[in-house]
């Protein structure tokens, strides 16, 4: 195509788009294939009226040109069992430390996918074990978790900011002498 030319746009979840200009679509296809998977997630052919780079990217970015062509990652399960490998490979070289973390990091990340209730209750992560367990709790069967303490939230939480608000006004001496005081009277009633 006379006058014209072509940009990789890449991006990814961790990659901020990246634009790359070619005079030849087969250059650029061949650019994207070998970005894609290992380097970004998408790459973006598009067809830019233009032949000068910068004119060409900006416009590219600015969406003055024509989606041709997309390459996209659609990684299979042995590419996801390739990279996992890969990956535990390089945390086992740097050591047992290296690999500790990386198995407590794991844990904190499936830790905290698992389904929570409304006060932060543990919840079945599979939609028929919830449901069983929904019913459960709607038939008296099993506890939801929550407790109630009688009190009114509102005034729970009232209380606890005026409680913060005395101390904050009492001087160091006078939180140190009622200190004191709170603490005989627990060790008079232990006896």
């Amino acid at each position: 195509m006379e006058g014209c030319s072509f940009i990789v746009r890449l991006s990814g979840d961790d990659l901020e788009p990246q634009f790359k200009h070619f005079e030849r679509r087969e250059n650029a296809l061949a650019f994207a294939k070998a970005q894609v998977p290992d380097n970004a997630d998408r790459a973006e052919i598009r067809l830019v009226k233009f032949l000068e780079v910068r004119t060409a990217v900006d416009a590219a970015k600015r969406g003055d040109s024509e989606l041709i062509e997309v390459v996209d990652i659609k990684p299979t399960e042995a590419d996801l069992d390739r990279a996992r490998e890969r990956k535990w490979e390089e945390i086992e070289s740097r050591g047992p430390q290296a690999v500790q973390e990386y198995l407590l990091e794991e844990l904190m990340r499936l830790e905290s996918k698992m389904p929570t209730g409304p006060k932060g209750q543990k919840r079945p992560a599979d939609v028929i074990s919830n449901a069983v367990h929904v019913m459960k709790v709607l038939t008296g069967e099993a506890d939801d978790g929550t407790t109630d303490d009688g009190k009114d939230p509102a005034a729970k939480a009232l209380g606890a900011k005026g409680g913060a608000a005395r101390a904050k006004s009492m001087t160091p001496e006078r939180r140190s002498e009622i200190a004191k005081k709170a603490a005989g009277k627990r060790w008079t009633k232990a006896d």
